[in-house]
């Protein structure tokens, strides 16, 4: 069998390898950075990982599709307003293309995600409501934070 290449990037219906990136480098981050201080400021698709260091000013994110990576650089290659102080966090593209694991495939394929963001969400809906909410459908939930 002849190995054909191809330039689509993978997905459950072709099979094939991305063939595009999927991170992105984040730089001038406050030091006092967590992971959800980073989450806060990604959307736009599933991560597969976050790498970060604590104390450093950049984080590294991996999105589980190219795609997703693709469209969250060009609506932040710009740049980023910090929401909690004035800085402006820079956004790069990765020029790596980074293989997708059979278990991160098997995800796309079944629709799972690994983090939800919830966004203006009225202060009475507590922590076991959303939680309750999350849960409904059959869904695992494996936690829910402030």
């Amino acid at each position: 069998m002849r190995h054909q290449s191809s330039s689509k990037t993978w997905s459950p219906s072709n099979g094939q390898l991305p063939s595009a990136p999927r991170r992105v480098k984040l730089s001038n981050l406050p030091r006092n950075h967590s992971p959800t201080t980073i989450q806060s400021l990604v959307f736009g698709g599933a991560l597969e990982t976050i790498f970060y260091t604590p104390m450093s000013t950049t984080a590294e994110v991996l999105f589980m599709q190219p795609k997703d990576c693709a469209a969250y650089y060009s609506a932040t290659s710009k740049g980023i307003d910090y929401p909690y102080e004035k800085r402006t966090v820079s956004v790069e593209l990765s020029p790596e293309i980074e293989p997708i694991s059979t278990f991160v495939r098997w995800c796309i394929e079944a629709g799972e995600t690994r983090a939800v963001r919830a966004i203006g969400v009225e202060e009475k809906w507590t922590i076991p409501a959303m939680t309750r909410l999350a849960a409904r459908k059959g869904r695992e939930v494996e936690c829910v934070t402030d």
